[in-house]
């Protein structure tokens, strides 16, 4: 719940899917007006044994200058987006 993840701030779960992809992943990107910098989401249609068609949204931040262990992290995670087909389990 909502209330749940206020809670636990600043910790985020990870949570564990298994579902099938049934659209093209749509790439999309937003203007952060707080942060005053933009950022790309990948949206991923899925369908798992309880639900069909739900959205996963990945929020990429952009690269900065320096070569750090979270722009690996984010470059690893957007090759993996790019080569994602409909039919794909994930």
């Amino acid at each position: 719940s909502a209330q749940r993840l206020r809670a636990i701030y600043p910790q985020t779960p990870t949570p564990n899917l298994l579902c099938a992809v049934t659209a093209t992943p749509e790439q999309k990107e937003v203007f952060v007006r707080k942060g005053g910098y933009k950022m790309k989401l990948w949206e991923i249609i899925v369908a798992d044994d309880a639900r069909s068609n739900f959205k996963v949204t990945f929020w990429l931040r952009p690269p900065r200058e320096s070569n750090n262990e979270r722009d690996h992290v984010q470059n690893l995670l957007l090759q993996t987006l790019k080569g994602i087909k409909v039919g794909d389990i994930l």
